[in-house]
């Protein structure tokens, strides 16, 4: 029996280390997502207008983001 338990401890503490890692594997996932949308609104905006500032620049990443993870609007009748 105590080799049951034994058994039962291991498995639990490798759940909670692949829950770990995953939870990690998410959080990454989620920056490089962030910086894949920001480089490449960053790159169009650069070829829409090659002389915006940096100011300008972030304040249109930051404006598309906040436009892409708002809720989306249905057309309306």
């Amino acid at each position: 029996m105590l080799n049951s338990f034994v058994q039962m401890s291991f498995q639990d503490l490798t759940g909670q280390r692949i829950k770990h890692i995953i939870n990690l594997v998410r959080k990454m996932e989620e920056k490089v997502k962030v910086m894949v949308i920001s480089f490449g609104i960053k790159l169009s905006e650069r070829e829409k207008n090659p002389d915006i500032s940096k100011e300008d620049l972030q304040r249109a990443v930051e404006e598309k983001v906040a436009e892409l993870t708002s809720p989306q609007k249905k057309p309306g009748p």
